[in-house]
């Protein structure tokens, strides 16, 4: 698996333009279950829910008959500092992962996403990217709109995959 700050995404039905047909999917499970997996396992409750939603990404390019390429997807994560945990908001960076699409095996997917985030974190991608985000924030407006364009664009990734929590209140 790659990876890179600006990642080129495959063609995917998920890049094509926003239709009346285009819906927001969500799943929720008890956070119990995916402590027990992320514990089984060695691995972290995003990588669960990285790997169940690729399960599903799966299941959903069968039904098209679409190849079952790896997705990439852009996965909003915490950089909040321990030192920070008490402060209201969130800290939010991104990193690119890719989602093993056709790895039929669901433990096979958990290890191998598992592998590619853990190396993207020991690379300090996601504090790189809240770096570049927060320096590109003194930049002339034109050279923001321009990076934002860049790093937005469905040919950067193929979907956002996020179980970042909204405001408890």
């Amino acid at each position: 698996m790659t990876h890179s700050l600006l990642p080129v995404a495959r063609p995917s039905a998920l890049n094509t333009p926003s239709s009346a047909a285009r819906h927001l999917a969500t799943v929720r499970r008890p956070l119990e279950d995916l402590k027990r997996i992320k514990a089984h396992h060695r691995t972290t409750i995003n990588d669960v829910m990285l790997a169940a939603v690729t399960g599903g990404l799966r299941g959903f390019l069968a039904e098209r008959g679409d190849a079952m390429d790896s997705l990439k997807a852009m996965v909003p994560v915490s950089v909040r500092t321990e030192a920070a945990r008490g402060e209201l908001g969130n800290r939010i960076a991104f990193m690119f992962t890719e989602l093993p699409c056709a790895e039929p095996d669901p433990l096979a997917r958990l290890t191998a996403i598992n592998r590619a985030t853990a190396h993207s974190k020991s690379k300090g991608e996601p504090e790189g990217s809240d770096i570049a985000l927060r320096g590109l924030g003194h930049a002339p407006h034109t050279l923001q709109r321009l990076a934002s364009h860049l790093v937005a664009s469905p040919r950067s990734f193929n979907l956002v995959v996020s179980n970042v929590p909204g405001p408890q209140f």
